[in-house]
């Protein structure tokens, strides 16, 4: 069970921060009712679950675009301090504090 959890979550990780979420875990859910409908392998489907749906979001975030306040922190970004984007990381450490300061300022 941990091997296949460990599974889920990296590819569907890596897999999304190349395409879009929503598509990718449309298409992973067939291959995740297999697994869990397999007698082999006596798999959980909620844990399985679990794992998808955290590894797409993991996967989400690391790249600027598909999250709405990622578009416009990459906006304001270039508007603002175009000498500090050089990465969503070094830009946005905490970017949901960051996102928020630019609107309260």
């Amino acid at each position: 069970m941990l091997v296949a959890l460990i599974l889920i979550l990296w590819v569907s990780a890596i897999a999304s921060s190349f395409i879009d979420n929503i598509p990718f875990t449309t298409a992973t859910i067939p291959i995740i009712w297999e697994l869990a409908n397999s007698q082999d392998l006596c798999l959980s489907i909620r844990p399985l679950v679990w794992a998808l749906a955290l590894g797409a979001c993991l996967g989400g975030e690391e790249v600027w675009s598909g999250v709405c306040q990622d578009d416009v922190m990459a906006l304001l970004c270039r508007e603002r301090d175009t000498d500090r984007c050089v990465s969503k990381r070094s830009v946005c450490r905490n970017s949901r504090t960051k996102w928020l300061s630019y609107f309260i300022r």
